[in-house]
């Protein structure tokens, strides 16, 4: 992800002494330069927005927006440089991310010196994406127009995207951390980041926000992150941090395996099953699925009870025996497996006619999942 400027020295001080209560005379001082700074930055000014089209491949546009204070809505400004524009987002900052396209949320925001996820655009100021994103007041800002993105469930599938990311913790395994299981990871996740499942990062995001930066003291990040120490300790070590007594310190040989690990889809997603076509939709129906039982039988050790998985299992068996030359049952009990050599004569239509079978049951396992959920909060 690219960064524009430097972080602000007032943004890198509240990261990295939240907590701290007692200040020396000389930090007095300093304190009150910034008081004097930041009564400045309440007054006139003005944004530099540059407006980009990459849709329409518009040449780009800059304008300079008036602002009677650093803390008015920063999409209000947005809207001024731009007031045709439908969507709004933040590439340059946070990456592609549908939950700018789709949520009209930024990903992050630092605000009183915690990270806040999922921040609806409405609700951050002028002044807090600056600091957010270390930006000088007369940095430009970059905004994407109607740069509509792909379709998906914004936090539906929040805690498979965790179960997801374990393939990772596993392989970093022998760089210290402990592994975990998927119970233990969601409980971590589930007492991280405040109590809404819509306050809460998914690992990608939480990466991006994390490898901006060279170390991390975990106590400090984790007050910042208002998580877990366990659970971010061993995120970062799959990050390819090191632990140095608390400090983590980024080593790029191990940075560089995790990106190459990031960047490699499952290997289960390319397999043809000894056949000429492409059969990416289904390996990729199956794999879904299959995080989604794991996530229920999560959510079902939780409530300790067996009676949702007890009611799939006749449709899980129905499924397999309507399909029975690709489907079959999984290594673990409630998953689903491709085989390995499907039948000669299987076509892109027999796939469709499967993918379909599958849609259909993954619906009524989602809809299993926001049940116990509902129950749950």
């Amino acid at each position: 992800m690219k960064v524009r400027g430097k972080m602000t020295e007032d943004g890198e001080r509240r990261i990295r002494n939240v907590g701290r209560k007692k200040n020396t005379a000389s930090e007095k001082n300093t304190t009150s330069e910034k008081n004097t700074t930041s009564e400045k930055n309440t007054s006139r000014g003005e944004v530099i927005i540059t407006c980009t089209y990459p849709l329409t491949n518009r040449d780009p546009v800059t304008r300079r927006i008036a602002v009677a204070s650093w803390d008015e809505p920063f999409l209000k400004i947005c809207r001024e440089a731009e007031p045709a524009g439908r969507v709004f987002t933040f590439d340059r900052y946070y990456g592609s991310s549908e939950m700018m396209t789709l949520g009209k949320r930024f990903p992050y925001i630092v605000r009183d010196g915690h990270v806040l996820w999922n921040v609806p655009y409405e609700e951050v100021t002028v002044r807090e994406f600056y600091d957010t994103h270390g930006l000088e007041r007369s940095d430009e800002v970059t905004l994407e127009i109607d740069n509509i993105g792909s379709a998906g469930e914004l936090f539906e599938t929040l805690y498979q995207a965790w179960i997801a990311f374990l393939p990772v913790l596993k392989e970093t395994l022998d760089w210290g951390g402990r592994i975990l299981t998927a119970w233990e990871l969601i409980c971590l996740v589930k007492r991280s980041f405040g109590k809404r499942k819509e306050g809460k990062p998914q690992p990608e995001q939480l990466s991006k926000y994390l490898l901006k930066r060279e170390t991390w003291d975990l106590q400090e990040l984790c007050r910042t992150l208002d998580a877990d120490p366990e659970l971010i300790g061993n995120f970062l070590t799959a990050m390819g941090y090191e632990d140095r007594a608390g400090i983590y310190v980024r080593d790029p040989k191990k940075a560089e395996r995790v990106q190459k690990l990031l960047g490699t889809p499952p290997q289960a997603l390319e397999d043809d099953h000894g056949l000429d076509i492409n059969c990416y939709s289904i390996n990729q129906a199956v794999y879904e699925i299959n995080l989604d039982l794991t996530y229920l039988t999560v959510l079902c050790q939780e409530r300790r009870e067996t009676a949702a998985l007890e009611e799939l299992r006749p449709e899980l068996e129905a499924l397999i025996l309507q399909n029975s030359g690709v489907l079959e049952q999984g290594a673990l009990e409630l998953r689903l497996a491709l085989k390995e050599q499907f039948p000669s004569d299987f076509s892109y239509g027999n796939q469709v006619q499967v993918w379909e079978s599958l849609s259909t049951f993954q619906v009524i396992v989602r809809k299993t999942i926001q049940n116990l959920e509902r129950l749950e909060n």
